[in-house]
């Protein structure tokens, strides 16, 4: 246990004080003094450790944001997309459209934007003037895609999503086109 010494602000005054000096009955004109127990007892400092820690892992225990990435991708049989300004996909992502069972050969990346999703939260996207998506976090890697065609909602899906996973949602366009949103996960 620690002890402080405390300098007392008024010291007591002996009755036949008679020259105003201060005196406190040890036999000489200085100040009293008194032990007093400190504040900081190994007890309080627990307690505030243990308070403390509590307050940081509950900060901690919040899972992080999920930062995805969409991709509105144009699928064609076509050798070149009806719009210059599209490109084609990227080799990782079109060997990954060429396994699935899809009738169209090539694929053009019309719009990429990265966003985050917080812990249950949403967020939409508009990935074109006529499509957008909703993605909701349900926590444990979980989500839900919603997608919008000219403000309707056209498909939704629910899915895990683990670290560079990636979920693809398509639907017919006119003629002998498609569409697809690609959402992956970054992180």
């Amino acid at each position: 246990m620690k002890f402080r010494i405390m300098k007392v602000a008024n010291p007591v005054r002996h009755e036949n004080e008679t020259n105003g000096s201060r005196f406190d009955g040890n036999g000489g004109g200085s100040p009293r003094f008194r032990i007093e127990r400190g504040l900081r007892t190994p007890r309080v400092t627990c307690s505030v450790l243990v308070t403390l820690l509590l307050a940081l892992s509950c900060i901690a225990s919040q899972p992080p944001a999920m930062e995805l990435e969409a991709i509105l991708v144009w699928g064609t049989n076509d050798q070149k997309s009806p719009e210059p300004s599209h490109k084609p996909v990227g080799p990782e992502l079109r060997k990954r459209l060429q396994a699935l069972p899809l009738k169209w050969t090539n694929y053009f990346e019309v719009k990429r934007i990265k966003f985050e999703v917080p812990p249950a939260g949403v967020n939409k996207i508009p990935l074109s003037e006529k499509c957008a998506l909703e993605v909701k976090n349900q926590g444990h890697e979980k989500i839900v895609v919603s997608v919008f065609g000219k403000g309707k909602q056209v498909a939704t899906r629910t899915q895990e999503l683990p670290k560079h996973g990636t979920l693809i949602l398509g639907g017919d366009s006119p003629g002998t086109n498609c569409w697809l949103a690609v959402v992956k996960r970054l992180n």
